[in-house]
């Protein structure tokens, strides 16, 4: 509360950031403790790669209007997980057979 009256839009920004921050490090602390180790850096490392990528795509569009710069930002995104090997060949394959049954369900 305090970030948005003092900086407007940019402190509720920076305010969900750093809440979403915190609430992942308890999180990660809490399935740590009692479900299995992680190791958060390697979590989190590539996909905040991308999303600073994808940002650099949004903020050269920003021109552009909201109804083209947010589909070709989730596309940019998308495409730098694939380009960096975020995930692994097991995930790809659950991705593959999760599409095969929506398209399945939804065209026929």
């Amino acid at each position: 509360i305090v970030l948005g009256k003092v900086w407007g839009i940019l402190g509720v920004a920076v305010a969900v950031v750093l809440a979403s921050a915190f609430l992942l490090t308890l999180n990660a602390g809490y399935v740590e403790n009692h479900i299995v180790k992680v190791n958060l850096l390697q979590a989190v490392g590539k996909p905040f790669v991308c999303a600073l990528l994808a940002g650099v795509v949004a903020v050269k569009l920003v021109d552009q209007g909201l109804l083209i710069m947010l589909p070709i930002t989730a596309v940019a995104y998308v495409a730098f997980l694939l380009l960096i090997r975020t995930f692994s060949a097991e995930e790809l394959l659950l991705f593959k057979q999760l599409f095969q049954r929506l398209r399945a369900r939804f065209i026929g």
